[in-house]
């Protein structure tokens, strides 16, 4: 027997409102550049989209009501089934069926009773009873803690303090990908083989016992279960007490340079879905609360700085003076930090993002003597930024020798800078 929690029941109907609503509040930013507009908007969608027309047509335009074409479960309510303990992990379940007055007695497995409206549902020739039940959640005090949340594809989560959750993450989705790919292989050329075959029987035959979906769906179910056994596992062990979560928004697809079919591959099996969905889930549990932050520039950014002085290569994140921190650990305190930000916000676009990060660069960079040439001539910020770094730094007070500040009130300062 299988159960879902409460929350669970609503979670289809929820989702898709939540998806609606964050799919308008990007498109109310792309419309409007003032704040007062998208403010005013955005409250009207929350409290009664309806109020103003054309967020009464666009919140048509997405919510879509669901609709179902499952034709292989039924479901009964509190008065259409009966439920028996047999011994502790064996409970005689009866059912209504199409007869009058005779009821369907099924033998389940389980440790707890029914109760409330119930789902029967026929899974591949397996017969599943889904049920619901209360899950346990903490007394709602308020976090003092606060812990940003960096997702990977190597692990599951890095956290800001260096813990780390599903380590072994990407070694399973590799493996998982890897077998799909082999299969799928093996089977296109099976079928090709068996599509040219003269022999009607033998082709039939090859279709009816070599080419079916069971065995596949099977293992596609088992590792889909220890994934998320691993992931949720982790992170009871890392949330145990009401925390202010901070993680990023992989909401919004990242256009880049086209890569190889194999690390498609392993990016299109990656369950970044599956991760965020654990997070708020056990979040809840924990009396914990969870904010997703703009994702634009978390790996690039040193969070001891706040600036974009440094390089991110592979699992190593250089600082401008020759410290190195591992790439992760640095964006989760990156995402952390950024929570409480009040400049970048979640539905940023990632160009005013990078300028904000290009001011507090040439800012800082002002405040220990260096400019903007010295920094890209030395290797601390990436050549990318160099046109903008440069337009951003003109907006600031001249430099003097060798990245001094002056004035002409000041005289110049000659200083033994490091090489």
């Amino acid at each position: 027997m299988f159960e879902w929690s409460v929350n669970d029941c609503f979670k289809a109907i929820t989702a898709q409102q939540e998806a609606a609503k964050t799919y308008l509040i990007r498109k109310i930013y792309s419309r409007h550049s003032e704040e007062k507009p998208r403010k005013e908007l955005i409250k009207l969608l929350r409290l009664d989209p309806t109020t103003d027309p054309w967020l009464h047509r666009q919140w048509r335009k997405q919510y879509k009501r669901g609709h179902t074409f499952n034709r292989n479960q039924v479901v009964y309510q509190k008065g259409g089934y009966k439920a028996k303990r047999l011994s502790r992990y064996t409970i005689r379940l009866e059912v209504q069926g199409l007869v009058r007055c005779q009821r369907i007695s099924l033998i389940i497995k389980s440790n707890r009773l029914p109760v409330g409206q119930i789902r029967v549902m026929n899974n591949q020739g397996k017969l599943e009873v889904h049920t619901v039940f209360e899950k346990e959640i903490m007394a709602q005090d308020k976090p003092e803690k606060q812990l940003g949340l960096d997702k990977g594809y190597t692990e599951g989560f890095y956290l800001s303090d260096g813990r780390v959750v599903a380590p072994k993450l990407g070694e399973k989705l590799t493996a998982k990908t890897e077998r799909i790919n082999k299969i799928s292989q093996n089977r296109s050329r099976l079928y090709h083989h068996a599509f040219n075959f003269k022999n009607r029987q033998k082709r039939n035959s090859i279709f009816s016992n070599n080419l079916g979906r069971k065995v596949q769906n099977r293992k596609l179910q088992r590792d889909k279960s220890e994934i998320k056994s691993m992931i949720r596992h982790g992170l009871r062990q890392v949330l145990t007490e009401p925390t202010n979560i901070y993680a990023e928004d992989l909401s919004i697809p990242i256009n880049s340079k086209v890569k190889s079919k194999r690390i498609n591959r392993k990016l299109n099996q990656w369950v970044k879905g599956e991760l965020q969905t654990s997070l708020e889930e056990i979040g809840q549990q924990t009396g914990s609360t969870v904010k997703t932050v703009c994702a634009a520039y978390t790996s690039q950014t040193d969070f001891q700085t706040g600036t974009l002085l440094g390089s991110w290569v592979g699992d190593c994140f250089y600082r401008y003076n020759g410290e190195v921190l591992q790439s992760d650990y640095n964006a989760a305190n990156v995402i952390a930090h950024r929570g409480t930000d009040e400049e970048i916000t979640r539905y940023m676009k990632y160009r005013d993002v990078r300028r904000i990060l290009l001011h507090r660069t040439v800012r800082y960079l002002h405040s220990i003597g260096y400019s903007v040439s010295y920094a890209l001539e030395h290797g601390w910020l990436s050549t990318k930024f160099k046109s903008e770094a440069l337009a951003v730094e003109s907006e600031y007070p001249p430099m003097g020798y060798r990245g001094r500040l002056s004035s002409e009130k000041e005289e110049f300062i000659q200083l033994e800078l490091p090489l």
